[in-house]
């Protein structure tokens, strides 16, 4: 697995006077709708959701590679909605890694209503970046200091292809509908699929349970092909994770990702 962190020297795993081996993390990203598209107690459902699978995640990841002490990392945006709450779910001892798709100065304007200066959800961004283990800005793609419309999802699109670019595996909070243009969670999604990484779905109509996506159904609406989240799901997502760094497991050669249903 990627970018490794490690022990303190004399730790046990290294002994007196010897460097302690590498600890591996497991990169977990999050893509997902914003607050308009889940209203009522979606959010504090999808919460719980989240919480539960990142949860499992990482119990799959310490049974199969439990002599390692490997260690879990949620890779997100912080934007309002699905990547905000995941950064409220994920367990403590998680580090947290900011990847935000333009500078926190510009980027601040998708946290405040017209004409304010101020806001909670911007209170709440300032919040997690702080606690963040670190923290990427994207540079700007245009000349424009502050970018709106195309420009602005031009951001987003870069950022989708960031993220799938740092993680080994990705949580998906979608509504099942196509992409309506770029830069947004099915094209994330899309992505991540395409690139063989296994993909957690958390449908906000089923927000109680989770599912691992297969594959997207060619045509049109692009339907997702999965099955239900269980242990044998989560371990064959942790095996396919770690099969993509090239990392030794106790991965069953046969396990694979869902085969839907």
């Amino acid at each position: 697995m990627a970018e490794p962190d490690s022990h303190p020297e004399g730790a046990p795993d290294g002994g007196p006077g010897r460097l302690a081996r590498p600890r591996p993390t497991l990169r977990v990203g999050i893509t997902g709708h914003r607050p308009n598209k889940l209203p009522g107690d979606l959010p504090e459902r999808i919460r719980q959701t989240l919480a539960g699978t990142m949860r499992a995640i990482e119990a799959s990841l310490l049974r199969l590679q439990a002599s390692s002490r490997p260690g879990c990392r949620l890779v997100t945006a912080l934007a309002e909605g699905a990547d905000s709450l995941a950064a409220e779910a994920a367990p403590a001892h998680w580090e947290r890694e900011a990847l935000l798709p333009m500078p926190r100065a510009v980027y601040a304007a998708d946290f405040l209503p017209e004409g304010e200066t101020t806001s909670p959800a911007l209170d709440a961004l300032d919040r997690h970046l702080a606690c963040a283990a670190s923290v990427t800005e994207l540079p700007l793609i245009g000349r424009d200091p502050a970018p709106t419309g195309a420009a602005r999802d031009r951001q987003y699109e870069a950022l989708g292809r960031a993220l799938v670019r740092r993680i080994d595996c990705l949580i998906a909070v979608w509504d099942g509908a196509a992409a309506a243009g770029i830069g947004g969670t099915a094209s994330v999604l899309a992505e991540a699929l395409d690139h063989g990484m296994g993909v957690v779905w958390i449908d906000p109509a089923a927000p109680d349970g989770a599912r691992l996506i297969a594959r997207l159904e060619q045509g049109e609406g692009a339907r997702p092909v999965s099955a239900p989240a269980d242990d044998g799901a989560f371990d064959a997502l942790v095996c396919t994770a770690l099969a993509r760094q090239g990392a030794r497991t106790r991965c069953d050669s046969g396990a694979s990702p869902a085969t839907g249903d």
